[in-house]
């Protein structure tokens, strides 16, 4: 009897850790090391992409956990409903599970053809997390720092690994052109906690600069970014008229998301073109990485 009680008691603990991982976000992780892993068409060495893949995949988990962690309060402020905010799962329990998963992923990185850069990597990811999150630095309540190392952390970082583990060198232009794409996304979060932000006096770029420019620095990085990965995809690989009409539609969709920042000053609106321009970029990328691996 006391057996089944915790099984049960783990599942349910299992259950209210994933849901806080939100997995359904881990491809915008995964995506720009893959990218970058196939850009220079490498002799694949599988153990080193399963390796990168868990190593993204568990770090990316501890990583949301702990901004999770440190904006309690502003979660419940924005009354949503998770595990944590509706008191399921204690944030001490979830230290425990994040320094868990950082012992396993440094034992994950010691496997692999390059148990140096992976061990280099999981340190470097984990030292930013805690940058981003915890004081005294606490780069999430600085809104230059903050848009700038969530855009290293969703991609210049995981470019720069795939480049190195291929072994083929580091394409700084690419890696310079999504991290500024994935920045001009990253801004616009800050419209959906806008109101528990406030409550908190929680100093992002949208409260401490206003509209106008979260609005403009978006849309111009947008519309600067996408067509110049267009070209140097098109111009690095023999791509055949479809996938380069491909490329280009989806990258105009994604302009066109952030035109539409324009046309409204709601808060719940610019939210939902936030939430759209996060998985426009995530299907972008995916077709430039089915370039890659097909071309």
């Amino acid at each position: 009897m006391g057996s089944s009680k915790t099984i049960k008691e783990a599942v349910a603990a299992a259950s209210y850790f994933i849901d806080l991982a939100r997995p359904y976000n881990a491809p915008a992780a995964l995506l720009p090391f893959f990218i970058s892993y196939f850009f220079y068409d490498p002799v694949v060495n599988w153990q080193d992409i399963i390796v990168g893949f868990l190593l993204i995949v568990i770090l990316h988990s501890v990583f949301t956990i702990q901004n999770d962690i440190l904006d309690l309060e502003i979660d419940k402020s924005n009354h949503r409903s998770t595990p944590l905010t509706n008191g399921l799962v204690s944030s001490q329990s979830l230290r425990q599970t994040m320094i868990n998963l950082y012992i396993v992923s440094v034992f994950i990185a010691s496997f692999g053809s390059n148990k140096e850069l992976n061990i280099g990597f999981v340190l470097l990811y984990s030292a930013l997390a805690w940058a981003y999150n915890s004081p005294p630095i606490q780069a999430s309540r600085r809104p230059i720092l903050s848009i700038t190392l969530l855009g290293f952390l969703y991609s210049a970082l995981l470019l720069a690994f795939g480049f190195l583990l291929s072994g083929r060198g580091i394409n700084v232009l690419i890696l310079v052109l999504f991290m500024l794409a994935r920045m001009s996304i990253s801004i616009l979060k800050d419209f959906k906690d806008a109101p528990g932000d406030k409550k908190n006096n929680k100093r992002t770029f949208y409260l401490v600069y206003g509209q106008t420019a979260t609005k403009t620095f978006s849309l111009l990085m947008a519309a600067i970014c996408y067509p110049l990965i267009i070209w140097l995809i098109v111009s690095h690989l023999e791509l055949g008229g479809l996938a380069i009409s491909a490329l280009v539609f989806i990258g105009f969709v994604n302009i066109y998301n952030r035109l539409l920042l324009l046309k409204t000053d709601s808060e719940s609106q610019l939210a939902k073109i936030f939430r759209k321009s996060f998985w426009l970029e995530n299907y972008y990328e995916t077709m430039v990485l089915v370039c890659l691996v097909i071309y």
